[in-house]
């Protein structure tokens, strides 16, 4: 480029240095401070000249004093600078100044490089390019798979944080290395070190995934089966294997068995032919039986049978399974009856000295013991007191056993076979109905369990007032004394042992249970008008029934206990139905069985004491009232 300046001459201009020009201007007194630039021919205007500046350096206020000369200092305001810097574009924060403007001292949010973390840093301080470093480690795996990346603020952390569970995140998935790593922040520099397929090499590229390339090193001698039989010509990759076709030539097998047909393998390093696997009979390990069709080549033969070979105790057998070699030594608890207390010994085998003594080593047999009377029984550890103490309930025992001597009641009067009763026929009613058999099985349970135990008195569950007075007559006839207590409407019955309380037979379940059929017989062919003869016009049927029952004689047409047994109060049943016309077709069922029939013995009938109030409102209640 040509140049000139007036006065100087001409040159030509070939490049731009980084000098300062240095130029006067036309003023004379300052010079250009601009790097190397063409120059003008002619010197340029000062930038201070009073004619180019009418207002402060920020260019906010104007002028209120007339410079003559560009030497003159120019005013300046009291506001800031404003101007933009050049390198960050940031307000000057200065005041209004003359020449160039400060660094930028204004504190700017930079992220670190791998986007974790955030600081406050000048502005003047950050170069282009310059990245902010925070000490957090990479954890990611490298493009290996295997590798983890380890970097201190790696660009690519951010993704680790996206990690599910404990799994670590793996950025060098195939198809995502290119795109997600451009700058290859996660490619591993470390050797892979694999062996390869040869089996004599490893892999010397930098760590990858996938399977390592083949060995493509080959050696150039023949490789000749040791048969000498097959040779593969060179050059033989390397890792190449001998494939040996033609019949194995080892010896045949010492069990004398035919050798199984298969190929040489004389290359293979410590291979042997296949076992034999023919089958045959062989003595067990232990020696005690013969097994059949077994491999020839199996090594071991068990029976499946305990050993039972005596050990070196001389008291215990060995009870492993079948097995070859010595027993051992013997393990087993002792087992010896102890001396004083004649049960086994607890502590391992210490043949052949003798078991050790209670004191040292007591007995862990659990033995039941007594008091003196025998009622009362308690689990003990052997070695403790074998009698206990008695109770004041052994003492009340002993004083019934006393008075029921001397009353002349024996302990087999408790007994069902000698307590035979005959129920009130108002209560055999009652069981008949469906609906109140669970709830008589259930008093009979408690009756008989209370009778059969030790307690003095128990209570039952509260009940409906019907069933209360069914309950309190049920149990008069186990002879056990009844009272009522609590309140309604939880009001229940209180039961209180007697010296004679027994279990009646039969059950009044079992007593109402309908007679087996009598269909076929004789009486049934008979006119019904004789048997309705010989019922007492005064009576029903139902009555005449309870009468004979209860009478004491074998006389079929008796009726005399009938009429000294007073009609019983309440809604019609079987035994308070009314006589007359109306009661035939309640009787009927019976007139086969009552007419010119032989009766059976009449059994002594006991009444309760209490009458049954049949005329009460029967509430139905769970059949599990006991239960609650």
């Amino acid at each position: 480029m040509e140049c000139s300046v007036s006065g100087e001459g001409t040159w030509e201009g070939r490049w731009q240095c980084e000098e300062i020009c240095d130029r006067n201007f036309n003023c004379g007194q300052h010079k250009c401070q601009k790097p190397c630039h063409p120059p003008s021919k002619n010197p340029s205007i000062c930038p201070f000249s009073p004619s180019l500046i009418a207002t402060c350096p920020c260019t906010k206020t104007s002028l209120s004093i007339e410079r003559t000369a560009c030497t003159d200092p120019i005013p300046t305001c009291s506001q800031p600078c404003g101007k933009p810097h050049l390198n960050c574009g940031h307000a000057c924060s200065k005041g209004c100044h003359t020449g160039a403007c400060p660094p930028c001292t204004l504190r700017v949010a930079v992220k670190c490089r791998c986007g974790e973390t955030v600081s406050q840093v000048p502005c003047n301080e950050l170069d282009d390019g310059q990245q902010i470093l925070c000490q957090k480690t990479c954890k990611a795996l490298r493009g290996c798979g295997r590798h983890v990346c380890n970097r201190v603020c790696c660009p690519l952390a951010g993704a680790a944080s996206k990690a599910k569970g404990k799994k670590r995140v793996d950025l060098g998935a195939a198809g995502d290395a290119v795109d997600d790593d451009p700058e290859g922040w996660h490619t591993c520099d470390l050797v892979c070190n694999k062996k390869l397929s040869c089996g004599n090499h490893n892999c010397m590229l930098p760590d990858h995934r996938g399977p390592c390339p083949r060995c493509l090193q080959s050696s150039f001698e023949e490789l000749i089966c040791p048969c000498n039989r097959t040779i593969i010509e060179p050059p033989v990759p390397c890792g190449t294997r001998m494939n040996c076709n033609y019949p194995c030539l080892e010896p045949p097998p010492p069990c004398g068995h035919p050798r199984t047909p298969h190929t040489c393998h004389a290359t293979e390093e410590g291979s042997s032919c296949p076992p034999c696997p023919h089958l045959t009979n062989r003595q067990c390990d232990c020696g005690k039986s013969l097994v059949r069709n077994i491999r020839c080549s199996q090594e071991r033969t068990s029976c499946g049978a305990p050993c039972g070979k005596p050990l070196e105790c001389g008291y215990h057998s060995c009870d492993r399974t079948c097995h070859i070699g010595d027993c051992g030594s013997c393990t087993q608890v002792c087992g010896k009856p102890r001396k004083k207390c004649g049960h086994p010994c607890p502590v391992p085998c210490h043949a052949p000295s003798a078991c050790p003594s209670i004191d040292a080593i007591p007995c862990p047999t659990v033995v039941t013991v007594a008091c003196a009377c025998g009622r009362i029984t308690q689990p003990a550890p052997c070695g403790a007191s074998r009698v206990l103490k008695c109770q004041d309930a052994c003492l009340t025992a002993k004083r019934n056993v006393r008075l029921a001597e001397a009353l002349g009641i024996s302990e087999s009067g408790r007994s069902s076979s000698h307590n035979q009763v005959t129920w009130n026929p108002d209560l055999v009613t009652f069981s008949k109905v469906s609906a109140n058999q669970p709830f008589v099985k259930n008093v009979e349970k408690v009756l008989a369990d209370f009778v059969a135990g030790d307690k003095k008195a128990h209570v039952l569950p509260h009940m409906p007032e019907v069933r209360r007075k069914i309950a309190m007559e049920m149990a008069e006839v186990y002879r056990i004394t009844t009272q009522l207590v609590d309140e309604e409407p939880r009001r229940s019955i209180q039961l209180i042992r007697r010296i004679d309380s027994r279990i009646p037979t039969p059950l009044l379940s079992q007593a109402s249970v309908p007679p087996p059929s009598r269909l076929g017989s004789l009486g049934d062919l008979r006119k019904p008008t004789v048997a309705a003869k010989s019922a007492s016009p005064g009576g029903s049927v139902a009555s005449a029934w309870r009468s004979g029952a209860g009478s004491g004689t074998s006389n079929p047409n008796s009726n005399v206990a009938s009429r000294n047994l007073a009609p019983v109060p309440g809604p019609p049943t079987s035994g308070n139905l009314p006589t007359g016309p109306g009661s035939t077709v309640w009787a009927r069922p019976s007139v086969g069985s009552t007419t010119r029939t032989p009766p059976p013995p009449p059994a002594p009938w006991v009444a309760p004491e209490a009458p049954a109030h049949a005329g009460e409102a029967r509430e139905d209640i769970p059949a599990n009232w006991e239960d609650e």
